[in-house]
């Protein structure tokens, strides 16, 4: 009988140890940064960096959903400032919704400082997002980008409007814009082209559009793709 025993050393028992930490570790990493829908709870209009005002306590980051006006408090307004003495708000967000709720309202109004909406999917501002409410974003200064993190990034990304009977606004009045992203207009370009080629066919002659003859908006996203 072979009666020699060789038990682990303390070193291997610790690597296993580590490594074990290390993936409790990664797992914990990895649950604190999926996204949660983070709403605003203020009764009275406040700065945006009032922690308070939020339902999780902190601001949203750069994967949560903000939401003003939504079913906690109905009706939300949000200036995006700095108070006097304290540095310029800076923040990265994944989604932004104004009017989320049936019969809300969301009010942004950006004076300073600089907001960064950006996902990989297909909407991130969202001004009168939930049926029958009212979204408003009034840009008065600072620096907002909507970015999409996406080879199709020119699809739809700033949304007005999409709830029924909703309406949605954005208003530039002073800062700077940047949309990295598409636009939705309510308007099929598509559609229109063919009005367009319709009419010549009515007439008998060709007409000066440039948008029909420069082609529709499909063939400009299957030549991005490809």
């Amino acid at each position: 009988m072979n009666t020699n025993y060789n038990p682990p050393s303390r070193l291997t028992a610790f690597k296993k140890v580590g490594s074990l930490a290390l993936v409790m570790i990664a797992v914990a990493g990895s649950i604190s940064s999926r996204a949660a829908t983070v709403n605003w709870i203020a009764v009275a209009p406040d700065v945006y960096t009032n922690k308070a005002d939020w339902s999780t306590g902190n601001l949203p980051a750069a994967v949560d959903t903000a939401v003003v006006g939504n079913a906690t408090v109905t009706n939300g307004a949000i200036l995006y400032t700095n108070n006097p003495g304290d540095p310029l708000p800076t923040n990265l967000i994944g989604t932004l919704q104004l009017g989320n709720n049936a019969n809300s309202s969301g009010l942004f109004t950006m004076a300073s400082g600089s907001l960064t909406i950006s996902n990989a999917g297909a909407n991130a501002l969202f001004p009168g997002s939930g049926n029958n409410s009212i979204g408003t974003f009034t840009m008065n200064g600072g620096n907002l980008t909507c970015l999409r993190q996406a080879s199709t990034f020119f699809q739809d990304f700033l949304v007005l409007a999409n709830g029924t009977g909703s309406s949605g606004t954005f208003t530039l009045n002073g800062g700077t814009a940047n949309f990295l992203c598409g636009i939705e207009t309510g308007i099929n370009l598509d559609a229109l082209i063919e009005c367009a080629r319709m009419a010549e066919t009515i007439v008998g002659h060709a007409l000066p559009g440039k948008i029909m003859h420069g082609g529709s908006l499909t063939q400009y996203r299957q030549g991005t793709r490809a």
